[in-house]
């Protein structure tokens, strides 16, 4: 933390007074479930402990503590913050972001903290544990911290939390996302918390496809639109076959598959295929439509993920999947679009 030792405040509390320890553990990082279980206290007891002592020294605590469905606006300004120092990112709504957790395994009264000092929300994490993560050994977060408060050790706050936690969980690994063009994000999470780059965001100005040629079929297979429901278990079977390889790879079953478009804001009425003359699926993508595309400028779409049978790689099957999904894109407005990829 930014307070050293000298100025922290507790030496205005009586020595006796349990939250003169509250207030210690507190500035040392920990969270009110560690600290209640050290005092024997619930977590609503050091919450309100906590308030008191910053109440009474006249100074900040921090008090990391469980998110709270009243803390949802505070979240969504500090995401608004965060995308306003980026020129390619405009604000979303309370309606967009919510929907990013609206799955019950995105919970965030489930998975989701935050950091208040003061009655203010300076940062928050979501740190999730799904059965199917921690098959594959890793959890994934996301969150941010208010840019006027950072240095101030709230970032770091969060990451021991979210290292914690996963090494709870037995994980191996802790995923986190953040677009590569974020400098300060990733130095954060390289320079000083040991984070390797293994995927980052490319982003596509649409303009550029003037003149490629976009076919929807080939002598070997067409690209469609989905047929919703009824080709879900296929979909699936290509998903789990194309990304077994993949870091942290778990195969997933249709709610997985569902969930995991979701999370991003797609839905199968926004995923293509590319099917056989038998009608077999080979491959598809997903596709995010510019209105509900996550944190991203207005115009902007996302590709959600790109997969191709492993026996039918090579064959020009995904370059026309992701220019057709690129042109879909184009067509309902979009201006770019952005996509993860493996590797730096």
């Amino acid at each position: 933390m930014a307070m050293t030792r000298e100025d922290r405040p507790v030496g205005l509390l009586p020595p006796a007074d349990p939250r003169t320890v509250m207030v210690e553990r507190a500035l040392e990082g920990e969270d009110v479930e560690t600290i209640g279980r050290r005092l024997g206290l619930s977590s609503d007891a050091v919450v309100q402990g906590l308030r008191d002592a910053q109440a009474t020294l006249g100074k900040p605590i921090p008090i990391l503590r469980r998110y709270v469905e009243t803390d949802f606006p505070a979240l969504v300004g500090i995401v608004n913050d965060i995308a306003s120092e980026d020129q390619h990112y405009n604000p979303v709504s309370e309606e967009v972001v919510r929907g990013w957790f609206q799955l019950p395994e995105a919970d965030l009264t489930q998975y989701g903290w935050v950091i208040e000092t003061s009655a203010e929300i300076v940062g928050w994490l979501a740190i999730w544990t799904w059965p199917r993560l921690l098959q594959a050994g890793r959890v994934e977060i996301a969150g941010g911290v208010r840019s006027e408060r950072r240095r101030r050790g709230y970032g770091t706050m969060l990451i021991r939390l979210a290292e914690r936690l996963a090494r709870e969980a037995g994980a191996r690994y802790v995923l986190a996302m953040a677009p590569a063009e974020r400098a300060p994000t990733s130095d954060f999470l390289t320079g000083q918390h040991g984070f390797t780059l293994i995927r980052c965001f490319f982003r596509l100005r649409l303009g550029s496809l003037e003149g490629l040629p976009i076919s929807a079929s080939s002598q070997s297979f067409t690209i469609r639109p989905l047929a919703g429901e009824s080709e879900l278990g296929e979909l699936v079977q290509v998903h789990n076959a194309a990304f077994r390889s993949e870091f942290g790879h778990v195969d997933l079953d249709a709610e997985g598959v569902k969930g995991q478009l979701a999370q991003q804001g797609a839905t199968l009425s926004t995923v293509l295929v590319a099917a056989d003359a038998k009608d077999q699926l080979l491959g598809y993508c997903g596709y995010v439509r510019p209105e509900a595309a996550t944190a991203t400028a207005a115009n902007t779409g996302f590709l959600t993920a790109l997969a191709v049978r492993p026996d039918y790689q090579g064959h020009g099957i995904g370059r026309a999947l992701l220019l057709k999904a690129l042109a879909t894109l184009r067509q309902l407005g979009a201006t770019a679009a952005e996509i993860a990829v493996d590797g730096a």
